[in-house]
């Protein structure tokens, strides 16, 4: 229809210019890499407070435990001091809060004073999300062996990380609901150029239909067909030929010309195949 005219001729356009492909091509990467990096804005640590193993029963505390991994170099004191809180995580050697306040709060105290580098910190919860998947996702790091020996992987800012992280998240945000704006415009654009499109087609199919008659024209077209082939226009009398798949030939069937055009082997035409205008009195077969 009209409408899917016009969008495949938008599609067209940006597709057939290079820049506008590109550009195309960059902001469809954009949008899959958003999708599909797998940042939900849940706590990756479990939240205990109020639980059966929890430690805190108090249903308003908001404060959390984040470990800088990028800093820790693996001592595991706070692995010690506060083993249901803390744990070694296996592929870099660092530690990581595993849950949220299954140990007391003087022992989580006593572990983040303990840590020789100190990277262990109370911060809000609504703060924890991003800052855990950014150090587990984003940031690169290296197995604390290889960071304690020189060969790299620490000095790494996760919070300036996950701040930039976070920006570019907004960002993108604002740039889909920027394009969503636009493509709802223009889909009703699309829509009324189509509506106005196709009224103006039926409107001059009516006009013309009205002014020439072309409707009466046409089913004087078809009974001159008919007609021409059948040399009448009884439905009984040509009814045999015209059905679809009746159509044998035979040379014993009659040949006196009234029921329709003949064929090589004697037999008729129906008249689907025999659509030859012709004029006068003088049947297909006879010109």
């Amino acid at each position: 229809n009209a409408s899917s005219s016009i969008l495949l001729n938008e599609a067209y356009t940006v597709l057939s210019d290079p820049e506008q492909r590109s550009e195309y091509n960059r902001m469809l990467d954009e949008a899959l890499e958003d999708d599909d990096d797998g940042y939900t804005g849940q706590l990756l640590s479990r939240w205990m407070v109020g639980t059966r193993m929890g430690k805190n029963e108090d249903p308003n505390e908001t404060r959390g435990v984040f470990v800088d991994e990028c800093s820790c170099i693996g001592c595991k004191q706070c692995v010690w001091l506060a083993p249901a809180t803390f744990r070694i995580e296996e592929e870099y050697g660092r530690s990581r809060v595993f849950g949220q306040w299954l140990d007391t709060e003087d022992d989580i105290s006593a572990a983040i004073e303990s840590c020789p580098v100190s990277c262990i910190y109370w911060i809000e919860k609504e703060d924890l999300p991003p800052l855990e998947y950014v150090t587990q996702n984003v940031v690169k790091r290296v197995d604390v062996g290889m960071m304690m020996a020189g060969q790299g992987g620490g000095g790494q800012d996760v919070w300036a990380a996950t701040a930039k992280y976070m920006k570019e998240r907004e960002e993108k945000r604002k740039q889909r609901e920027k394009a969503a704006f636009y493509s709802r415009a223009q889909a009703a654009a699309r829509a009324a150029a189509a509506e106005a499109l196709a009224k103006k087609q039926v409107g001059w199919f009516d006009e013309i239909v009205q002014k020439f008659g072309v409707a009466d024209a046409a089913e004087r077209m078809k009974q001159q067909v008919q007609s021409s082939v059948t040399g009448s226009l009884s439905e009984d009398e040509y009814d045999a030929y015209a059905r679809v798949g009746k159509r044998k030939r035979s040379k014993q069937r009659a040949t006196n010309g009234t029921y329709g055009a003949r064929g090589e082997n004697g037999g008729k035409v129906p008249a689907e195949r025999a659509i030859v205008l012709s004029g006068g009195d003088r049947k297909v077969w006879q010109k």
